[in-house]
């Protein structure tokens, strides 16, 4: 049988494809398409109509281009920040199903913590060690701490790196008032949680950023599971990157293009929660909330 998950973030649509059987599941393909649905919300809360129909537009793109062609069975569909703070989900949620036949849930911050928790740790060597996990998206960051599949604290904060860089960032490059404010906004959040274990980050913002460091090809991004990023190295690549114009930044080995406008940003963030969570390296996760569902369906359904 073949699954489909769509994860609708924030800043992008990933969809993750998988076979699963009751003995094994193993990943077809792993798709992602930048939609910067949270930017797209107005100041009276609602989503644009330009970014539901180009979002809408994508998922059937990758019907057409993707599930087709592996003969997707099923989908599993979860939305998220951005779905969960705009007015007119609904709405969107309504549209999706009309012209995609794919039926969308928003899940809640907890349940997106749980599953993003689920597909990280499925991926680890021993996944039954205590770990510390941040999962940074374009609209909030989930900070989770446990062992196994148990989690034993949680909290979730309403701060991404599109929504900073629309908050904070005007100018390109951004100024050092525009760099310093953002970096006091941040200092001041609440996060009240010791090291626990290995602290592994998640999302494509550390991706980008472990591409960059390691100079690895946008599209290749599977071999930078597990690697080890340095706070040393976030504060290096912040200092490289903040001066940059968001052009100078995209001729740089590695640099995700549709990324260049919010890697500042997100640098700061990263900086943040490791320097108050007590860390001086992390690990990187490729995987995350779209495997946690397809984890969890398969140990669901099928084992």
């Amino acid at each position: 049988m073949r699954i489909a998950a769509f994860d609708f973030g924030s800043n992008a649509l990933k969809c993750l494809i998988a076979n699963v059987t009751p003995k094994r599941l193993s990943f077809l393909q792993d798709v992602r398409m930048q939609t910067r649905l949270g930017s797209s919300v107005s100041s009276s809360g609602n989503l644009s109509t330009q970014a539901m129909n180009d979002t809408i537009s994508d998922v059937r793109f990758i019907q057409r281009a993707f599930l087709s062609d592996l003969e997707v069975d099923e989908c599993i569909a979860v939305g998220t920040q951005a779905l969960r703070t705009a007015s007119n989900s609904k709405a969107f949620i309504r549209k999706l199903k009309r012209d995609t036949d794919i039926s969308l849930k928003i899940i809640s911050a907890e349940e997106e913590a749980q599953l993003s928790w689920e597909g990280a740790i499925s991926g680890l060597k021993n996944p039954q060690q205590q770990v510390t996990l941040f999962d940074s998206g374009g609209a909030s960051t989930e900070i989770v701490q446990g062992q196994g599949k148990q989690i034993e604290q949680s909290i979730s904060l309403p701060v991404g790196a599109v929504n900073l860089a629309m908050c904070y960032i005007f100018n390109d490059p951004p100024t050092d008032y525009e760099l310093k404010v953002l970096t006091s906004v941040l200092a001041d959040l609440k996060i009240h949680l010791n090291p626990k274990g290995n602290l592994i980050g998640l999302g494509g913002g550390i991706v980008a950023c472990a591409k960059l460091l390691f100079g690895k090809d946008p599209d290749d991004y599977y071999v930078l599971d597990g690697r080890s990023i340095k706070l040393a190295d976030i504060n290096a690549l912040l200092n490289q990157l903040a001066p940059l114009s968001i052009e100078q930044r995209n001729e740089l080995p590695g640099m995700e293009t549709d990324r260049s406008d919010i890697i500042v940003p997100a640098l700061i963030l990263y900086k943040t929660l490791m320097e108050k969570l007590g860390y001086q390296k992390l690990s990187v996760c490729i995987r995350g909330l779209r495997h946690g569902l397809i984890q969890r369906y398969w140990e669901n359904t099928l084992v």
